[in-house]
């Protein structure tokens, strides 16, 4: 946003043109608005790289475009339409260095990058990173976690210079965001212990939000069977990579005394591709049973 904003600026000046600060607003929620789109796209390439299937990326793809609080997200200028988008991207290519062996330190760079993004648009944006961090010890492979704390810092270093220059007010602020964003806003006041988990029956609608759960209980009945059975495939640390990345933003967010919606618009991408999973999977099961019928 900042950049375009720059470019935007140098071609106004060069052309002599004035602009008023309702035109600029006009155009910020325009670029931003633009800029959401990238969330479904990412989006459905985390659900082909993940179950390889067709029809469920292109259901994917439906379902996050018309998710409704995406699109209301994207007519704001505010740091989660972007968290989104840069979260989304960092999941897309960590998962595809779990599945590729060949091009995991490229994915490694690409998708600590868009960390790095992520943590300079807004520094909660970091939580994902104990997960991430947890994968690549368990594999032992150490090369990638140097790498990936390397180019996190990098694109948080781009994205937020001033952080840099400035170190010690920047932990300043981050520190002094404990009684700010999680301080107490009445209007926002919920001492509901499944606050979060609930919100995400008006994020998705209920319909999506029984779907996506249904999706998730399946998939970690699969993986439990493998491991019982001691098949344990690149699927389980796909699978473990996104759920813990649902669980560890619900857990983040629930120790606030608040309800703050918005800040679970960067994990709706991967309810809506379990959703997406445990629908297909009724349509497979549906033509089934109509193909023995007839």
């Amino acid at each position: 946003l900042v950049f375009s904003t720059m470019i935007f600026n140098k071609i106004i000046s060069i052309l002599h043109t004035p602009i008023d600060m309702d035109f600029y607003f006009v155009y910020m929620r325009i670029i931003t608005a633009l800029f959401s789109f990238l969330t479904v796209i990412f989006s459905s390439l985390l659900y082909k790289k993940v179950f390889k299937d067709i029809k469920g990326t292109a259901i994917t793809f439906i379902l996050t475009a018309i998710n409704w609080k995406l699109i209301a997200q994207s007519h704001y200028l505010n740091h989660d339409t972007f968290l989104a988008v840069f979260t989304t991207a960092s999941l897309y290519f960590f998962i595809s260095y779990i599945n590729d062996p060949d091009k995991k330190f490229i994915n490694t760079m690409i998708s600590a990058f868009f960390l790095g993004l992520t943590a300079g648009t807004k520094i909660t944006g970091l939580i994902i990173a104990p997960t991430i961090g947890v994968i690549l010890i368990y594999k032992k492979d150490w090369k990638s976690l140097g790498l990936y704390l390397l180019f996190t810092i990098i694109g948080f270093s781009l994205s937020n210079p001033f952080s840099i220059i400035y170190f010690t007010e920047f932990l300043d602020r981050v520190v002094g965001m404990k009684s700010v964003e999680a301080g107490i806003i009445f209007g926002d006041i919920n001492y509901n212990p499944f606050r979060y988990p609930l919100s995400f029956l008006k994020l998705l609608t209920p319909a999506i939000f029984l779907l996506s759960s249904y999706g998730l209980f399946e998939v970690i009945k699969k993986q439990i069977a493998g491991i019982k059975n001691k098949k344990i495939e690149s699927s389980v640390e796909t699978h473990v990579t996104l759920i813990f990345t649902i669980f560890i933003y619900i857990i983040f967010y629930s120790l606030t005394p608040r309800l703050t919606e918005r800040w679970m618009v960067p994990i709706i991408p991967i309810w809506v591709i379990y959703g997406s999973k445990a629908f297909v999977g009724i349509l497979e099961k549906y033509s089934k049973r109509k193909i023995i019928v007839y």
